[in-house]
């Protein structure tokens, strides 16, 4: 692995562990091919590094693994804001990687 990769897991993994955070399963090829092809892109190496390497990855991130009927897997956190109104929709082409938002990140 990249030694800037590691080193920003690294940091990443040094958050205050006082927080509730999730454990997704990790990414397996499978899981990662359904998702890139149901979004037709090619994931961030480092999301999947961080997915793979990072023990609180969940915390702030949409799963990417094999848990595919989770409300917190990326392809139904997604799906959920393609089906809003026009208006608050998500843009084709773009792809939420977490459902965390201003409101309810810790401080």
């Amino acid at each position: 692995m990249d030694p800037s990769m590691l080193a920003l897991i690294e940091q990443f993994n040094a958050l205050d562990d006082s927080l509730y955070f999730p454990h997704w399963p990790k990414p397996t090829d499978g899981s990662l091919s359904r998702i890139e092809a149901h979004f037709g892109v090619k994931l961030p190496p480092l999301l999947v590094s961080l997915a793979r390497n990072s023990r609180r990855f969940g915390q702030r991130f949409a799963s990417i693994g094999p848990n595919h009927d989770s409300p917190q897997h990326i392809i139904r956190i997604n799906s959920y804001w393609r089906r809003r109104r026009r208006t608050r929709r998500v843009p084709r082409g773009y792809v939420i990687v977490t459902d965390e938002h201003d409101d309810n990140m810790p401080h």
